[in-house]
């Protein structure tokens, strides 16, 4: 057996102290805009522009969203729900049967179409805003929730189905084929087997498709004007005054958006977790 010598304990040593710094450092990096940003909206309007961490909470930018001067920013807020949650009913919807034809069936051209799949979401979104803002003028679809999430769900479908891909892939093929052997249909095989067997893996997907969904701002700008404006398109224009932009108010608006994010992030941990790491493997 090595003993390790005091030079080797030394560079262990040495090398897991960088690993800890490194990491602490990203951290720090990651957590510090959002940490601002709740701060700043307990400031008043004097504090907001100094380096003040010892001040007294004022909750008058949090008392004007959530009263009758704040009525659009909560419809905002509750569009923002609408348009994502209906988003990703469509995607997933969609992407399973897409992504379980491309996992199981064997045709000519599977690859060229999965990489086309992969080439339509290469595309930036706008390129296409002018054609499709005046596909949805002409059948007067503009400023429409469903609208909205449709568009959402085309420019999530080509991601999320090449993530449901993989994690059908790593579902053994021979669990179907003994469904089939036993008298039992696709849909039985895709309702009974499969869909359980990757439910984190569509969780994951689930939860990717509401965040871009939820903070997603060009189509909501673009195609949105009065009665289906969403929560970030209300950041954008809520918070100006005459002379001034209202930090704090926009601070507090920007807190209250991350919190459905979070609140998913942290409740659906277990299987995004579990979805990653399952589709990482076969």
């Amino acid at each position: 057996m090595r003993i390790k010598s005091q030079s080797d304990c030394f560079i262990s040593l040495f090398e897991h102290a960088g690993k800890v710094v490194f990491l602490t450092s990203m951290t720090v990096f990651a957590l510090l805009p959002i940490f601002w940003t709740v701060m700043t909206s307990f400031k008043n309007r004097g504090d907001v522009f100094g380096m003040v961490f010892k001040f007294t909470p004022q909750f008058d930018s949090y008392k004007k969203i959530f009263s009758r001067e704040g009525a659009q920013i909560l419809q905002g807020l509750v569009n923002s729900i609408k348009v994502a949650s209906l988003n990703v009913v469509i995607v997933i919807l969609i992407g399973t049967m897409a992504a379980y034809a491309l996992s199981r069936l064997h045709f000519k051209g599977k690859n060229l179409v999965l990489l086309g799949v992969l080439a339509s979401r290469l595309m930036p979104p706008v390129v296409v805003i002018l054609p499709l803002f005046l596909f949805a003028s002409k059948f007067g679809r503009l400023d429409s929730v469903f609208t909205l999430a449709c568009l959402h769900a085309v420019f999530n479908l080509p991601i999320c189905i090449w993530m449901l891909k993989s994690f059908f892939d790593t579902i053994p093929v021979e669990l179907e084929e003994a469904v089939l052997i036993d008298g039992g249909t696709r849909t039985t095989c895709v309702l009974k087997i499969l869909l359980p067997l990757a439910k984190a893996g569509i969780s994951t997907t689930a939860l990717f498709a509401f965040v871009f969904s939820w903070n997603e701002f060009l189509f909501a700008l673009v195609f949105t004007q009065k009665y289906s404006k969403t929560a970030p398109i209300m950041l954008a224009n809520a918070t100006y005054g005459e002379a001034q932009i209202y930090w704090s108010d926009m601070a507090a608006l920007a807190t209250i958006i991350m919190i459905p994010a979070i609140l998913l992030a942290v409740f659906g941990q277990r299987f995004f977790v579990k979805g990653l790491t399952h589709g990482s493997s076969k």
